[in-house]
C-alpha cells in the first residue's frame, strides 16, 4: 500500500455543512470529508485509463483532512475522555476507571469538543458566524424575508490529509496534479468562500502515531473517521457487531456517538442514500483481537472507504492513561487569522472591549476581596466610604494612598488602627487602575453595610 500527503491551506474562509438541509438548525463539520477529494479527482474521471477500477474497486481511499497545529497532525477528541462537571481540569479515561473510582469523582460530562495533538495539546476549531440576505434583482434591495446565514472555517488554517492506494496506480500523477489544481471547496463557492490551495508533500514521511497493547484482555478501537456499518443484508446499521466477523463488545467500556445524513449529489441531482454514521472521536472496546481481526480493521471498515469512512486506529497511546493530562489552553485565538484594526471605528471598538474586560476583572477580584476582608469594615458608616469615593475621583494613582491616608487618620471619625491598615494593604497591592479598584471597593462596601 502507498500514501500519498497532501496539505490544504484556506485562502478564504470555509463553509462545510454537516447535512444537505438549507432551513433550520444546521450544523457544521470541524474537518474536512474525504469525498470533497474525491469529488475534486471525479472531475477528470474520463482522463483515467481504468476508471471504473479506481473509483468503484475500494482500491483508492481519500481520507479526512485535520486541522495541524504546531506541524503535528490533530484527532477528534474521544467520546472516553470525561471531566468533572463544572470543572473540566480534572479529565478521566472512563475505560480505564472503575465505578468505585468513578463515583469518588463525582458527576462526569463528556468532553465533546475539539481536536488533541498525540501529545496531548488541545486544539479548539472556532466557526466564523455571517449574516446574509439574499438580493431581489427586480427591486434592486435585498429580498424580504429571506435571511440566511453561514458558519465557516478561519482563512489561514493549514490541514493535511492523505490518499491511500492499495495496489500500484497508473495514474498516480494524475491524481496528484488534478488534486494540486483543485482551489474550491465546500459552499457558498461563487461567493466569499471556498478559495484554497492544495500542495502534494513528496518528502513527507508519516510518524505513525504510537500504541499500546498491554492492557488486560481488551483492544480499544478510535474511529479516525466516520464508520457506516452494513448488516447482512446491505441495510445500514449502528450495531458495533459488524465492524468485523465474530468481533466481542464490550458496551461497558465502549462511548460512541452518532448520527445520519442524506448526501446530495450534484451530477445526478438528487439524494444518496441516508447515510447512518458512528461518528469521529467514537471509542470501542472489544475482547482481545485475533491477527485476522486486526489485519481487516487496519483496512478500513464498512461501506464508503474511498471517501475516507471506515479509518479504525487500533490503541493509540492517548487512550490508555487513566487521567489524561490535556494542554487545554483555548487555542482558538491561534487558529484564526491575527489581523489589526485599521480603522477608526474597529479601534473604538477594540478599546471598548479592552476596558469592557478590564472593569469585569476589577469588579471579579474587588468580590472576592470584600468576602475577605468585610468583617474588618463592617462597621465603617457610609458617610466615610463616600469620603473615600470622593477622594478617588480627585485624585490619580500616585497620589491616592498618602490622601486617603491622611483623611482616615485626620478625618472628625478616625478609623482603627487595624482598619487603616487593612485598607493601606489593600492599595499597596494594587499594581494599576487604583482609583478606580478603591471607588468600586467603597461603593460596594457601603451597599453590602446599607444592607
Amino acid at each position: 500500500m502507498k500514501e500519498l500527503f497532501f496539505e490544504v491551506k484556506f485562502l478564504s474562509d470555509i463553509v462545510l455543512p454537516a447535512t444537505s438541509n438549507t432551513e433550520g438548525n444546521i450544523n457544521y463539520l470541524d474537518f474536512i470529508p474525504g469525498s470533497n477529494f474525491l469529488g475534486m479527482v471525479a472531475q477528470n474521471y474520463d482522463k483515467f485509463s481504468d476508471s471504473f477500477d479506481l473509483f468503484y474497486s475500494g482500491n483508492i481511499c481519500f481520507n479526512d483532512a485535520h486541522m495541524v497545529y504546531n506541524g503535528k497532525i490533530t484527532y477528534k477528541t474521544p467520546y472516553s475522555f470525561y471531566h468533572k462537571k463544572l470543572d473540566n481540569k480534572i479529565i478521566c479515561n472512563k475505560h480505564m476507571i472503575s465505578k468505585e473510582e468513578s463515583n469518588k469523582l463525582g458527576q462526569l460530562k463528556q468532553l465533546r469538543v475539539g481536536y488533541i495533538t498525540e501529545d496531548l495539546e488541545q486544539v479548539l476549531i472556532s466557526h466564523s458566524y455571517s449574516q446574509k440576505s439574499s438580493y431581489d434583482t427586480q427591486q434592486r434591495k435585498s429580498k424580504d424575508s429571506a435571511m440566511f446565514g453561514y458558519k465557516s472555517l478561519p482563512k489561514g488554517s493549514i490541514w493535511r490529509f492523505s490518499v491511500k492506494l492499495k495496489n500500484e496506480c497508473k495514474d498516480e500523477n494524475l491524481i496528484i496534479s488534478t488534486l494540486q489544481n483543485s482551489y474550491k471547496l465546500g459552499k457558498s463557492k461563487s461567493a466569499q468562500y471556498g478559495l484554497i490551495k492544495i500542495s502534494y508533500l513528496q518528502d513527507y514521511k508519516s510518524n505513525n502515531i504510537k500504541t499500546f497493547n498491554d492492557y488486560e484482555n481488551y483492544d480499544f478501537l478510535y474511529a479516525n473517521s466516520r464508520l457506516v456499518l452494513i448488516d447482512d443484508h446491505g441495510n445500514p446499521t449502528y450495531d458495533l457487531s459488524f465492524i468485523c466477523k465474530d468481533i466481542d463488545i464490550c458496551y461497558e467500556k465502549t462511548n460512541i456517538r452518532n448520527s445520519s445524513f442524506t448526501p446530495y449529489n450534484g451530477k445526478k441531482a438528487r439524494f444518496e442514500s441516508e447515510r447512518l454514521c458512528i461518528n469521529k472521536g467514537s471509542v470501542i472496546a472489544v475482547k482481545k483481537l485475533t491477527p485476522e481481526q486486526t489485519s481487516i480493521i487496519k483496512n478500513g471498515v464498512g461501506a464508503y472507504k474511498s471517501e475516507g469512512f471506515g479509518d479504525i486506529i487500533i490503541n493509540p497511546n492517548f487512550l490508555k492513561e487513566n487521567e489524561p493530562k490535556l494542554k487545554n489552553t483555548d487555542k482558538r485565538d491561534s487558529i484564526k487569522a491575527k489581523t489589526e484594526p485599521k480603522t477608526s471605528l474597529t479601534k473604538f471598538l477594540k478599546a471598548k472591549r479592552e476596558s469592557s474586560d478590564t472593569n469585569l476583572k476589577i469588579a471579579n477580584e474587588v468580590s472576592k476581596l470584600i468576602n475577605e476582608k468585610y468583617c474588618y469594615f463592617s462597621s465603617i458608616s457610609s458617610s466615610q466610604w463616600g469620603n473615600i469615593r470622593q477622594i478617588c475621583d480627585t485624585s490619580d494613582d500616585e497620589s491616592l494612598l498618602a490622601n486617603i491616608e491622611n483623611s482616615i487618620k485626620n478625618g472628625i471619625k478616625k478609623w482603627s488602627d487595624e482598619q487603616a491598615k487593612q485598607l493601606i494593604n489593600i492599595i499597596e497591592s494594587i499594581q494599576k487602575d487604583k482609583c478606580k479598584f478603591i471607588k468600586l471597593f467603597a461603593m460596594k462596601i457601603r451597599s453590602k453595610n446599607g444592607n
